[in-house]
């Protein structure tokens, strides 16, 4: 039998994680710009989930699956047109939105865990769930060491990096893919609705106290956990939901800093 110790304790290396995660692939996000692409792929893994749900399949499975093809599709679709990025991402948006409604009207009855899914439900993730969250983070960091300088030449200036013989395709996949799972992988603790806020509010609060790249990484990742943290500990004493609690802490920490002349 899990006492309430060892729960708590589950819910916040959990937090931990996933406030971690989000916050080191945010940095990439919003400093190309690309913040609606997360909404995008969480409707898209919201969309699968449904479907897992109503045909009696993983749904983590077929959220996967959902999620990388939206990503890979909404990439191609930019390279073989003249589209700006976010016209693809909110056609995929609202057509992965009205799948996931389909689906849910398809099933039989009301099912709680396709509502948790949009609002989060931290207290419904398991121990595998945070090995597998261990595991992506794990990989995320890897990629962030290895790819370091050509990330940072992509952001810098894409097309320069890819004259310079980089190759752009392969590591924006790559990092699409790690994104699409860990979008998938916090579903359940964060929901559909306040994911955006966990990828893209700690590296914009990072993003006003430096200059640098890597500095602004690490401050994204440490304000990422303090917020995931934080919003739990608030939520146990209070008795509020863990994933409002995370986005509104973190939200005040930065209107605080940005408030705040702070970058130099």
């Amino acid at each position: 039998m899990m006492t309430m110790d060892n729960l708590l304790l589950r819910i916040l290396i959990e937090g931990a994680i996933v406030g971690a995660m989000c916050s080191l692939l945010g940095g990439i996000i919003i400093l190309r710009g690309m913040s609606f692409i997360s909404v995008g792929i969480a409707h898209s893994a919201f969309a699968g989930a449904a479907l897992g749900y109503l045909l009696g399949f993983h749904p983590f499975g077929l959220a996967l699956v959902f999620s990388i093809a939206s990503s890979i599709l909404v990439g191609s679709i930019v390279k073989s047109t003249s589209l700006r990025i976010d016209t693809p991402i909110g056609i995929m948006f609202s057509f992965t939105m009205a799948l996931a409604i389909l689906f849910i009207s398809l099933m039989k009855g009301y099912d709680t865990r396709v509502m948790g899914l949009l609002f989060g439900d931290i207290l419904g993730v398991g121990w595998e769930d945070t090995i597998a969250g261990g595991i992506i983070l794990t990989i995320t960091v890897g990629f962030f060491l290895y790819f370091y300088k050509e990330i940072a030449s992509i952001i810098f200036n894409e097309e320069l990096a890819d004259a310079s013989g980089i190759h752009v395709p392969l590591i924006n996949n790559i990092f699409l893919v790690i994104l699409a799972t860990a979008i998938v992988l916090s579903l359940k603790a964060v929901g559909v609705i306040l994911l955006t806020a966990q990828l893209v509010i700690p590296p914009a609060t990072a993003y006003q106290l430096t200059h640098r790249f890597s500095v602004m990484l690490i401050l994204s990742c440490i304000i990422g956990v303090l917020g995931a943290v934080g919003g739990i500990i608030i939520s146990t004493l209070w008795n509020i939901p863990s994933g409002g609690s995370i986005v509104l802490l973190l939200s005040i920490l930065f209107f605080i800093i940005s408030l705040i002349p702070t970058k130099k």
